[in-house]
């Protein structure tokens, strides 16, 4: 059951969740959700999609957004590898820790990104307490930002700066293993790499 935001109301549970810079979120909108950095621009939510990503123009299709706060990296691995869980009528992911339930107020078309401002009305915690922290959970979500950056650099012909992230995401994964060994950071780490290695391959044969 969800928590209520407190004495403090609407507006100050969006500031304490996304006032300290921009946050990596889970947005959804429809049946389309993302991993999506967000951040709050005076009253308002600030999404900046790229231009080509499939969640900004779902996000102007539906004119809403469910803007999910998690602070585990495996939830955003669970986006990408099409294994998240999340509600069809809300928008709420299964295993966030708060959310925030925003209208479009804003839009502008511009490329690389757009930029899109929502204004909240709802904002409710999920749980009462933070988890634990890890090393893996930070250096999964590193590994997760270059995994949707590389097949972009590639396609672009961008080839030393892809290879140069890869390499990157072998350190990192090398670094799980040891901090988290045998653990859902350690597998998740190594799939990424699979899937990864197939994407620079024609880089290196």
């Amino acid at each position: 059951m969800a928590l209520s935001a407190g004495q403090g109301g609407q507006r100050e549970c969006v500031a304490e969740l996304l006032g300290h810079g921009i946050r990596e979120t889970v947005v959804a909108a429809g049946q389309r959700v993302a991993p999506l950095g967000a951040e709050l621009a005076g009253e308002r939510i600030l999404l900046r999609p790229y231009y080509e990503a499939r969640i900004g123009w779902a996000l102007l299709r539906h004119g809403q957004a469910t803007v999910n706060v998690v602070g585990d990296s495996l939830q955003f691995y669970r986006v990408l590898m099409g294994e998240a869980q999340v509600d069809p009528e809300t928008g709420v992911l299964r295993g966030a820790e708060a959310y925030i339930r925003a209208i479009l107020d804003i839009a502008i078309i511009s490329r690389p990104r757009l930029e899109l401002r929502f204004v909240p009305v709802e904002c409710k915690y999920m749980v009462a307490r933070p988890q634990a922290y890890t090393r893996a959970n930070a250096l999964l979500l590193e590994i997760l930002v270059r995994y949707t950056r590389i097949p972009a650099f590639v396609s672009k012909g961008w080839g030393i700066r892809a290879l140069r992230m890869y390499h990157e995401c072998v350190e990192m994964a090398r670094t799980i293993r040891r901090v988290a060994p045998d653990s859902e950071y350690s597998r998740a780490a190594d799939r990424l790499l699979e899937k990864l290695s197939a994407v620079v391959e024609p880089l290196v044969g």
